[in-house]
């Protein structure tokens, strides 16, 4: 009756972020690599420690003996399954407008020119240019991986995520109001009997109750350009109108199937 044992020199394996392990064991008493299979599978422990049992090299050393060499590691990713990462840091945007101006400073004897929040104004009367800032503002990005079973990854797909790149979300999208996701980017790779599925994606605010010069009640969704058109008046630029575009196509999130891994 074929038998089954570790061998002395055995459980070598590395540890870190991609952790892995190796079981070496004899089997004695067979020629069948089918027996061999089938005591690997029934004997050899499924888990060791933290990680999972993953392949069996078999190798044949003749007279019924076989040496066996057992890899373990990270559990792989099942059907449905999903994982992801985040970033909050900031970007550079440019402004031209304040929120509020704070305070203004003169020479004694001068007079104070409101600019009604336009920063960095610069030229004389007549040739009055805005040339604003670049300011910090909160960026939030983040990216989820999705393991797609293999037959649903069809063509009909693919096009569902190609048309839904670079585009907006059209209504709520979790917890984020409508067009205030970027879908930037989509990859995919073959994993096993799925496909790996990244969507990258990038968060922009809404914005109310905004006032720029003598206009309030500004309102723009996330994703949507604010820009203002000012005339000159007396040597200072006075916003005449504020006008809020949409720039970017939406589509519904929905259609691309993926679960929320935060929940």
């Amino acid at each position: 009756m074929p038998s089954i044992y570790e061998r002395h020199k055995s459980r070598d394996g590395t540890m870190g972020p991609d952790p892995k392990g190796v079981r070496n064991y004899v089997i004695d008493g067979t020629d069948e690599e089918s027996t061999v299979q089938a005591l690997v599978n029934a004997i050899v422990p499924g888990t060791w420690g933290n990680l999972y049992k993953q392949t069996a090299e078999l190798s044949h050393q003749g007279g019924g003996v076989w040496h066996v060499a057992v890899q373990y590691g990270p559990r792989n990713k099942q059907s449905g399954e999903s994982e992801w990462s985040f970033n909050i840091g900031t970007t550079q945007i440019h402004t031209t407008h304040s929120l509020e101006t704070v305070e203004s400073y003169i020479p004694s004897g001068g007079s104070e020119v409101d600019y009604e929040q336009a920063i960095n104004v610069v030229g004389k009367e007549g040739e009055i240019e805005i040339e604003g800032v670049d300011i910090p503002s909160a960026d939030l990005t983040w990216q989820e991986t999705l393991y797609l079973p293999l037959a649903q990854f069809t063509s009909a797909y693919l096009a569902i995520l190609y048309n839904a790149v670079g585009k907006t979300n059209s209504s709520t999208f979790r917890i984020f109001g409508a067009q205030e996701v970027l879908l930037q980017g989509i990859s995919g790779r073959p994993a096993g009997d799925t496909v790996a599925l990244t969507f990258q994606w990038a968060a922009s605010p809404s914005k109310s109750g905004l006032t720029i010069g003598t206009i309030t009640g500004i309102a723009k969704k996330g994703w949507e350009y604010l820009w203002v058109r000012t005339e000159e008046t007396d040597g200072v630029p006075e916003a005449v109108q504020v006008n809020v575009e949409k720039v970017i196509d939406t589509c519904d999130f929905a259609t691309l199937g993926i679960p929320d891994p935060f929940n």
